[in-house]
């Protein structure tokens, strides 16, 4: 019974790890997303100021545009 429950543990384990890296891929990649879409904007806006007030309504747009 204890080698069963030593075995079930390393699984568990196994499981949690595998979880917690993915947690941190994922913000890995969320992080380098709002890099490059800060970067994309801050160059666009020096490019074409008058955009700005388009993108400041950016958030609304993409809701309607993209829901899901």
């Amino acid at each position: 019974m204890e080698e069963i429950r030593r075995t079930f543990t390393k699984v568990v384990a196994i499981i949690e790890s595998a979880k917690k890296n993915a947690y941190q891929k994922v913000n890995e990649e969320l992080i380098h997303m709002y890099w490059h879409v800060g970067q994309f904007v801050s160059e666009r806006q020096k490019q074409h100021p008058m955009e700005i007030r388009l993108l400041m309504n950016f958030p609304d747009i993409y809701k309607i545009h993209f829901q899901g």
